[in-house]
């Protein structure tokens, strides 16, 4: 049986890699408080929040499944406010598609399903120069 502690290490690696090319890039300091690292110009950073939804036995009586909701915040400095066009019109799109796809997150050893595929609810946002998207799913570990 997984860990949601296994699970954080997989899901991060696998946004880190997503985003930058490889693991261990461009995690926030803060899991929830978007101040608490300043961005540079152009620079691309990211939130991993997870949390336990459930435990259940249905699918077997004999094992226990953990639910754990997940959501990934997305931050995108550009060079200067009114500058996002080459962001949200190449990088931003590119990775969206690649965190929904739940193949993916299927894929981690640590999932044994994904019981809500991921999904961007919102439009991004920007405040200043910074663009801001969410990217929520829930998975049942194995």
């Amino acid at each position: 049986m997984a860990t949601p502690a296994e699970f954080l290490t997989e899901g991060r690696n696998f946004v880190s890699t997503t985003l930058f090319g490889a693991d261990n890039r461009g995690e926030m300091i803060s899991d929830y408080g978007s101040d608490a690292d300043s961005f540079n110009s152009g620079e691309t950073k990211y939130q991993f929040r997870a949390w336990v939804e459930d435990i259940d036995d249905e699918i077997d009586s004999n094992t226990s499944y953990k639910t754990l909701g997940v959501e990934v915040q997305v931050y995108h400095s550009t060079i200067y406010p009114g500058n996002e066009v080459g962001y949200t019109g190449g990088a931003m799109l590119t990775n969206q598609l690649a965190l929904l796809d739940p193949v993916s997150w299927r894929g981690l050893a640590s999932v044994y399903d994904v019981e809500d595929e991921p999904t961007i609810g919102d439009s991004p946002d920007m405040d200043g120069n910074v663009i801001h998207y969410t990217m929520n799913l829930t998975v049942r570990l194995t």
